[in-house]
């Protein structure tokens, strides 16, 4: 719930739960720049919500901690209703892949928050260790840079 609201507050739409992950969308009445300000806005606002559901609950009961890993492309994708009348959004296409698979570079790479450097060139001020990486599906390395934080 708390992912929802932050997604939701910045414009986006959250799209999917798979097991332990989701995936949102953003940019569905806004211009690209706007979107992708907004996403990593949200992500960078879970990123410290989490942190603090952290500190004073998970690892203070649990000894545990709560890690994500968030990845973020940006470019033109299908969107439509999946469900019966409309009752389930999806959005498809190259990069709702790419996304993912920078999610899955997370771990990899040790930083929570991968994009893309096309999704970079939107951004306002925020500069970024750059990386090439391989991801699956892509036959050329893959430019992106690391927004996050480590994850040890």
């Amino acid at each position: 719930m708390m992912f929802t609201n932050l997604i939701n507050a910045n414009g986006g739409k959250l799209i999917e739960f798979a097991g332990d992950g989701l995936y949102a969308a953003f940019g569905f009445d806004n211009k690209i720049n706007e979107a992708v300000n907004d996403a990593v806005r949200a992500g960078k606002e879970i990123c410290k919500e989490l942190k603090k559901l952290n500190d004073n609950y998970i690892s203070k009961y649990f000894e545990e901690e709560i890690k994500i890993g968030i990845g973020l492309h940006a470019g033109k994708v299908i969107v439509g209703d999946k469900g019966i009348q409309g009752s389930s959004l999806t959005v498809m296409g190259f990069p709702v892949n790419i996304a993912s698979r920078l999610e899955t570079a997370t771990k990899e790479l040790n930083n929570n928050f991968i994009i893309s450097d096309y999704t970079h060139s939107f951004l306002n001020g925020i500069s970024a260790e750059a990386k090439r990486i391989n991801l699956k599906g892509v036959s050329e390395p893959f430019s992106v840079r690391l927004i996050g934080e480590e994850y040890y």
